[in-house]
């Protein structure tokens, strides 16, 4: 089942909205009930380019430059969407480096981005691309938001993404973690006993998106990271103490950063993954340094771990590999410890 969402405007919280003629985008202060020329969908490009349609409620129509014109003022309209030549109707959310936590929606035609023409706070005005700004861009930047008022990384993927995780245990019983497709709740299975699922329920404020789950045999414990749809990573731990239920609490380890400075540890990455996908997170327990560490993407396109050092997490940067990009959406990573060598491996 398809999920739609509101593309809110910076300059004026105004959403990208079909004219009532049908024939032009223009921004309007957001309506409910009866949005449906306000809500839109992310379609990614079949081709795997790593672009998406955006395509509205109201009439399966997308978003499509005029005339295909590559010109600087070019107006925006609803069309039907193509199969062939579609470079048009194919965009790119690209993270603000000034760190406002909104994006620039980018053509895959020119490299323009969409914007509120001549950056008017009128309700009504007119959407059309531009190339992007340095400064002054209020109007260029956009933020996506679910029907329930939520912010959410863009483009949004249907439903909740799944997920799961296999952990062995000190005892050798196998612990299996999983998210809910519909509710973003995390779920844990354990082989010992009677087998019986736990609903752990999802982390504050938010559904879980993705999933990475290890055990850390000194603590006796099992340790789950998620991100969320709000783009936090989130940690829980799970004691297993005998005679003791799954004991758990979640611990909101904040956005995933676009502002540290990478580090010099020895990180290695290879390149990869397809379009689609949710953010994903994976797990390593480094057991000389007794540190546990999660690899994101982040919204920058780098790639971060947010590690624990003593009893304090803390990010760090590592790069993104050379000539080729890391999409936040679209890259899966999977790391390892190789104990023989006492290194980390990362591969996306």
């Amino acid at each position: 089942m398809s999920t739609y969402h509101f593309i809110k405007s910076k300059l004026n919280n105004n959403v990208i909205d079909i004219l009532k003629s049908g024939k032009g985008l223009d921004s309007y202060p957001q309506k409910s009930p009866n949005a449906d020329n306000q809500l839109w969908e992310f379609e990614a490009d079949p081709a795997g380019s790593g672009y998406y349609f955006i395509k509205s409620k109201l009439n399966g129509n997308v978003i499509d430059i005029q005339d295909s014109s590559s010109a600087p003022g070019a107006l925006l309209d609803s069309f039907p969407q193509k199969t062939t030549k579609t470079d048009n109707q194919l965009w790119e959310f690209v993270v603000d480096p000034g760190g406002t936590q909104s994006y620039f929606i980018q053509s895959k035609l020119n490299g323009n981005v969409i914007e509120i023409q001549g950056a008017s706070t009128v309700s009504g005005a007119l959407i059309d691309v531009w190339p992007q700004k340095p400064t002054g861009n209020i109007n260029q930047l956009w933020e996506v938001y679910d029907t329930t008022g939520t912010a959410v990384l863009p483009p949004p993927q249907p439903g909740v993404a799944g997920g799961q995780s296999l952990a062995i245990t000190n005892i050798g019983s196998a612990v299996a973690a999983m998210i809910g497709f519909s509710n973003g709740h995390v779920y844990l299975w354990q082989s010992a006993g009677a087998g019986a699922w736990d609903d752990l329920g999802a982390p504050p404020g938010s559904k879980a998106t993705c999933l990475s789950a290890l055990f850390l045999p000194a603590l006796n414990q099992l340790i789950a990271f998620v991100v969320g749809s709000n783009g936090h990573l989130y940690d829980t731990y799970f004691s297993y103490a005998s005679g003791a239920s799954p004991r758990f609490a979640w611990q909101d380890q904040g956005l995933i950063p676009a502002s540290v400075t990478p580090s010099a540890s020895a990180v290695y990455i290879a390149g990869g993954g397809s379009p689609g996908n949710s953010v994903m997170v994976s797990s390593v327990y480094q057991t000389t340094s007794n540190q546990i560490f999660a690899f994101v993407i982040g919204e920058d396109e780098n790639l971060y771990d947010c590690h624990l050092a003593g009893t304090t997490w803390v990010w760090e940067a590592h790069g993104t590999p050379a000539g080729t990009t890391c999409y936040l959406l679209a890259s899966t990573d999977a790391a390892i410890y190789d104990s023989s060598t006492d290194q980390i491996f990362v591969f996306m």
